[in-house]
């Protein structure tokens, strides 16, 4: 079995990956610790690569668990990098990411808000018309950490990253309204794929991450 680790998106949890089939892979999901005051995103990353135990790891990272694993592969040498859902360079960054991070908008928004489901959030992930993936989405937000979403927001936002790691591989959706793939400079792009794609084209992330790993 090869051991393979898992990085999930905002504040979730493995269940992220719960519908993903991968034979032969034991997975090992790095989870989601509170920053410190001010911590910076490298110093988060190198805790996070604390769980790390095997040499040249792989490491898959969901949306804002991609741009950790971008973080933890400018630290430690890795096999291989899978983002799914995410971004690797400054350049790939919303438009609207940037005027917040020049405005400090971000700052302004109602983080505990985010804890609490609603249909603009179903729209943007891209689960709006899937039942199962609505009631995960309502699960995971719920235990949503404000201070940690608090930190990562103005994290993602301020990214500035212009380092792409050997050997990375970028998988995202064509239907991406969180992070829109006109930006995006992904190696496998999945048609009608959401954000949440992870669960709403399961069977598509399957087959390439079984292809790439």
């Amino acid at each position: 079995m090869k051991k393979v680790y898992f990085i999930s998106g905002l504040g979730a949890d493995e269940r992220a990956f719960s519908k993903l089939e991968l034979p032969g892979i034991t997975p090992h999901h790095i989870a989601w610790k509170i920053p410190v005051h001010n911590e910076s995103i490298e110093s988060y990353a190198g805790r996070m690569r604390e769980e790390i135990t095997e040499p040249d790891p792989v490491i898959v990272g969901l949306s804002f668990g991609g741009v950790i694993a971008v973080e933890i592969a400018k630290q430690i040498s890795c096999k291989k990098i899978i983002l799914i859902s995410s971004i690797k360079h400054r350049n790939e960054k919303p438009m609207l990411f940037n005027l917040s991070a020049a405005a400090g908008l971000h700052k302004l928004l109602p983080m505990a808000s985010f804890s609490k489901p609603n249909r603009m959030m179903y729209y943007f992930f891209g689960v709006h018309q899937n039942k199962r993936a609505i009631e995960l989405l309502n699960e995971l937000m719920v235990f949503m950490n404000p201070d940690y979403l608090k930190w990562a927001v103005n994290r993602i936002v301020n990214w500035e990253n212009e380092l792409i790691p050997p050997r990375l591989v970028h998988i995202h959706g064509t239907a991406d309204k969180v992070l829109p793939a006109e930006k995006i400079k992904a190696d496998y792009l999945i048609e009608k794929g959401s954000h949440f794609m992870i669960w709403t084209r399961a069977r598509q992330v399957s087959e390439i991450l079984q292809k790439e790993i």
